[in-house]
């Protein structure tokens, strides 16, 4: 145990003992690093914007000079072409999906009124054939409780 506890002494020296020259060296780094002057900052601002500029015409450069290439331009109209197809397809499927919707409505729609109708006429067929007995019996009860009084009258007139 006495020989474990004399290592990490050693180690810790050791390490203690080469990291102190790092340690001093990242010190006068540190103090030799100076705030930049008022104008410097000016000068570092134009230059990181005029960079900044630089990158965006580099890149639409870049954008337009691969464009230039017939198989990219291809590509492009291609893609282009898809997308367009894609959208024309999404907008026919829902107007053909609202037209079924509209059709299967109107069918049970019409297919109710026409069973409603149905439903009506037969009722209004039996009234109508109620109604033509009760007229029929009351025609004929009519015709036998004048038939007696028509004789008399013609046996009296004779």
């Amino acid at each position: 145990m006495a020989t474990t506890t004399r290592k990490t002494t050693t180690t810790r020296k050791t390490t203690a003992r080469k990291s102190a020259p790092k340690k001093a060296q990242a010190k006068t780094r540190t103090q030799a690093k100076v705030e930049p002057s008022p104008v410097e900052r000016a000068a570092y601002l134009q230059v990181g914007a005029a960079l900044a500029v630089r990158d965006t015409v580099i890149e639409a450069v870049s954008e337009l000079r691969d464009l230039s290439d017939r198989d990219a331009a291809t590509r492009e109209l291609n893609k282009l072409e898809r997308r367009g197809r894609t959208a024309s397809n999404r907008v026919e499927r829902k107007v053909r999906q609202r037209r079924n919707q509209v059709e299967r409505e109107l069918k049970r729609n019409r297919t109710r009124v026409e069973r409603e109708l149905r439903t009506r006429r037969r009722e209004a067929e039996k009234q109508v054939k109620v109604l033509r007995a009760d007229a029929s019996r009351l025609a004929n009860d009519v015709t036998e409780a004048v038939a007696p009084v028509v004789e008399r009258i013609q046996k009296v007139a004779a």
